[in-house]
């Protein structure tokens, strides 16, 4: 995931799209790891979901660009895979909700203080996620103009809360994509085959997976393409042919089933920023 998005980093021109780095864990923002999560032992409610504010100085060059190592945004890439993720768990919708309150500027941002673009810049949320809801922030309002957080506790087979997490990321989803943003979701590795609900239950006994399934979720959180039809995930993408046929159908939902399928992908997705979606070939 991390090299992915360096290698669309150094296709994207830093005069004209600034980039912010949201995590579905909540980070510390310390100043050795930007990005290092805040897990349940240290008070999940702190941190940031936005721990790297826009920013414009992600690469050095024109001609031939290299990341700007002394770039916040590359820093926070560099150190994400030394976070403690698991002790946080997974969050949908609080995750894409504090990323669309930080780009609506409902919770403060920093693009006033960087120079003015042409036109009228696209604002545009590329959510990634390799799994199902299981949050250990637990309450809060789906609602995108009420601030604060929004999570359904542990997930466990039976107790409804996958189910209800997935509902709840759909339904902020809904309203992001209402606000004028441009939605376009990325279901990777486990995403693609995991039900809501994890087939665990409270007692740590495994169970036969069933229905609803995240990557429904995700490719109905996307954004409608350029003819009105929303995206649809017709498959587990378990295959290379099946990822091909996904990620080539014109709509804003993907799929990627190794690190390496990601770079194409999301120099898909920044093309679809400007123009309509066109197809790759995956690897």
């Amino acid at each position: 995931m991390v090299s992915g998005i360096q290698s669309v980093l150094l296709k994207m021109d830093p005069t004209q799209q600034y980039v912010a780095l949201a995590t579905i864990h909540k980070s510390k923002n310390n100043s050795s790891c930007v990005t290092e999560d805040t897990p349940a032992s240290d008070n999940a409610n702190g941190g940031k979901w936005v721990p790297v504010p826009f920013s414009n100085n992600y690469v050095t060059g024109t001609t031939t660009k290299t990341l700007n190592a002394a770039s916040t945004m590359v820093k926070g890439l560099n150190c994400m895979p030394a976070s403690d993720q698991g002790k946080f768990g997974t969050h949908l919708a609080g995750a894409i909700k504090g990323a669309a309150r930080y780009l609506l500027n409902m919770d403060s941002n920093n693009l006033s203080s960087l120079p003015s673009r042409q036109g009228t810049p696209r604002k545009v949320i590329i959510f990634e996620t390799d799994g199902q809801p299981d949050e250990v922030l637990n309450g809060g309002s789906t609602n995108l103009t009420t601030s604060g957080d929004v999570g359904t506790d542990r997930n466990f087979y039976g107790n409804g809360n996958g189910k209800k997490g997935c509902d709840n990321f759909n339904a902020v989803a809904n309203q992001v994509k209402a606000a004028g943003i441009l939605v376009i979701t990325i279901g990777f590795g486990d995403a693609n085959a995991a039900p809501c609900e994890r087939a665990i239950n409270s007692s740590g006994q495994a169970q036969t997976p069933r229905a609803p399934w995240v990557r429904n979720y995700l490719s109905a959180a996307a954004s409608v393409d350029a003819d009105g039809a929303a995206s649809d995930a017709d498959n587990t993408c378990a295959t290379t042919t099946m990822r091909t046929a996904e990620n080539g159908d014109g709509d804003y939902y993907y799929c990627a089933a190794t690190g390496a399928e990601l770079g194409p992908i999301f120099a898909s997705a920044i093309s679809a920023i400007s123009s309509s979606i066109r197809m790759i070939q995956m690897p």
